[in-house]
């Protein structure tokens, strides 16, 4: 029923292919009232409206990010899911949300750290365009109360303030090349920036401050 309802009711989102969405609209309504009841419309129905906000979020978040982000990310929630063996609930669909935004940010920290300079250009304004979806679904992660844990692909275990780090840090990758663009900085103090947030571990606070020391540096 699952499959009907979202071909002919669902937003559709450009850029975002129908499969894709559907596997969205999967994990997301698992999450909210069970895998075993998605053939049963009534309840298909009240998860849809229930969810209306996160779904939103979620499909216009991946509908901005290339198609094999979108995949990498879909696949990563996935697999984190099928591991936990919690029943559906708020804790949960929460989860699901901070798996989505971490991912994105696996996706976009590749990009941000390119060598291309174009494809850092590209990533500027896809920053610009994810960052309410990808906030909304951090603020549900923060405002959920104690910090929840995520699975992340290797089921290693990462805190919600991790996340909000690593979105910290595209910040400041995003600031330098705005400024960069500014005052022009040498080819090479780009290249070392980026060489710098390449190696880094963004989740980490340490990382943080190494960048916002380069970026000091390079603009001084």
């Amino acid at each position: 029923y699952l499959h009907d309802w979202v071909a002919l009711s669902a937003t559709p989102y450009s850029n975002l292919g129908f499969e894709r969405q559907l596997r969205v609209y999967q994990l997301v309504m698992s999450a909210s009232v069970g895998a075993d009841n998605l053939a049963n419309p009534a309840f298909v129905h009240h998860s849809a409206s229930r969810q209306k906000t996160r779904l939103f979020h979620i499909c216009s978040l991946l509908s901005m990010l290339p198609s094999s982000i979108q995949d990498q990310v879909i696949d990563s929630v996935s697999n984190c899911l099928s591991h936990r063996s919690r029943p559906p609930s708020e804790e949960t669909l929460v989860v699901l949300d901070l798996l989505v935004a971490s991912g994105a940010q696996r996706g976009l920290w590749e990009c941000a750290t390119s060598e291309s300079s174009s494809i850092r250009t590209e990533w500027l304004g896809t920053r610009k365009q994810v960052a309410p979806d990808l906030e909304a679904l951090l603020t549900n992660g923060c405002l959920y109360g104690e910090p929840s844990l995520v699975l992340t692909d290797d089921l290693d275990k990462i805190e919600v303030q991790d996340v909000v780090q690593s979105w910290r840090c595209l910040h400041v990758v995003a600031i330098f090349h705005e400024v960069a663009a500014v005052c022009q900085p040498s080819t090479r103090a780009v290249a070392e920036f980026v060489k710098v947030a390449s190696q880094a571990s963004p989740h980490k606070l340490s990382s943080l401050k190494r960048l916002l020391k380069h970026l000091g540096d390079t603009v001084r």
